[in-house]
C-alpha cells in the first residue's frame, strides 16, 4: 500500500529555528536598528519566532512610546501567537496585539487602526516568500509609508525573500522597483557597478562575513550598497544574504 505524501503548509515550510537566520535579525534588531535610533509603532510578521519578538525586538523598536502589531494569516499559528502572548511575562504584552489578516492590507484592518495610528514607521515583512512578489508588495507599502512625516520622521522596512531561481540581476532590478517610491536606486553592491551586472554574476558571494561563530562556507553574508536619488531622504540600504532551505535575502531600508 503506498503511503501517503505529508503535504506541508507553506506557512510551515519557513524554518524559524534556523540559526541564520536568527543571526541576521538578532544583527538587525541589536545592531543596525539601535544606531538608526528609531522609536515607533511598528507592524510585523513575527511567525512561530514571537517570544523572541516580544522579549528582544518589539522593546529595541517601540521604546517607551509605541505599540506593535504582529500580523498572522495563518489560523493554526494565530492561535498559538495569541497564547504565547497571553502567556507572556513581559512588562509589554498590553502594547502588543497579535491580528488575524495579511500584513499588505494591515492600514484597512478596523483592529489594528482601533491599537495604532496607522501607517507604521516600522515595517517587518519578514514573509520568505519570492523576492520578485515580495518586492511588488512592498512598493505599494513603501508608497504608503513614505508619506508619514515626509523627510522628518525616520522609517524602516525589512524585507525577507526566497530568491531561489533568481539571478543576482534579477534581483537587483526587483529591489529597485521597490525603491521607486522614494526616488532611490541601487547603483553598486559590493564595489560592482549594476551596468555591469549581467545574468551570469554572482555578485552575491561577494559580502562580508560578519558572525565567528560559524565557518565563512555557513556564513550569512552583508553587502555594502550604494543608492543614488533625492538626498532628503537620506536613504540607506543594507542586504543580507543566506540559506534557510533555500537562498535568501533580506532587506533592510532605512530612511526619512
Amino acid at each position: 500500500m503506498r503511503k501517503r505524501k505529508r503535504v506541508v503548509e507553506y506557512a510551515d515550510k519557513y524554518n524559524h529555528k534556523s540559526s541564520v537566520l536568527r543571526i541576521v535579525y538578532d544583527h538587525i534588531y541589536k545592531r543596525e536598528l539601535v544606531d538608526f535610533g528609531i522609536k515607533s509603532n511598528m507592524v510585523a510578521v513575527s511567525g512561530e519566532s514571537i517570544n523572541t519578538y516580544i522579549n528582544e525586538y518589539i522593546p529595541r523598536v517601540i521604546g517607551n512610546i509605541g505599540k506593535a502589531i504582529i500580523m498572522e494569516v495563518y489560523y493554526p499559528r494565530l492561535r498559538r501567537l495569541k497564547t504565547r502572548l497571553k502567556n507572556s511575562t513581559s512588562k509589554l504584552k498590553n502594547k502588543i496585539k497579535i491580528v488575524g489578516g495579511n500584513i499588505i492590507g494591515y492600514e484597512m484592518n478596523p483592529i489594528v487602526n482601533k491599537f495604532i495610528k496607522t501607517p507604521a514607521r516600522f515595517l517587518d515583512l519578514g514573509l520568505g516568500i519570492g523576492i520578485n512578489d515580495l518586492c511588488q508588495m512592498a512598493r505599494l507599502m513603501l508608497h504608503s509609508q513614505q508619506k508619514i512625516c515626509k523627510n522628518r520622521k525616520k522609517k524602516v522596512i525589512v524585507l525577507d525573500a526566497a530568491r531561489r531561481g533568481v539571478s543576482d540581476a534579477n534581483c537587483v532590478k526587483y529591489l529597485n522597483s521597490f525603491l521607486e517610491s522614494i526616488d532611490q536606486r541601487i547603483v553598486s553592491i559590493n564595489g560592482q557597478k549594476i551596468t555591469k551586472i549581467t545574468k551570469f554574476s554572482k555578485v552575491f558571494t561577494k559580502g562580508t562575513a560578519f558572525n565567528k561563530d560559524l565557518s565563512r562556507k555557513g556564513q550569512p553574508m552583508l553587502h555594502k550598497i550604494v543608492l543614488s536619488g533625492n538626498k532628503q531622504r537620506k536613504a540607506v540600504l543594507n542586504l543580507y544574504t543566506y540559506m534557510n532551505g533555500s537562498a535568501m535575502l533580506t532587506a533592510v531600508l532605512k530612511y526619512k
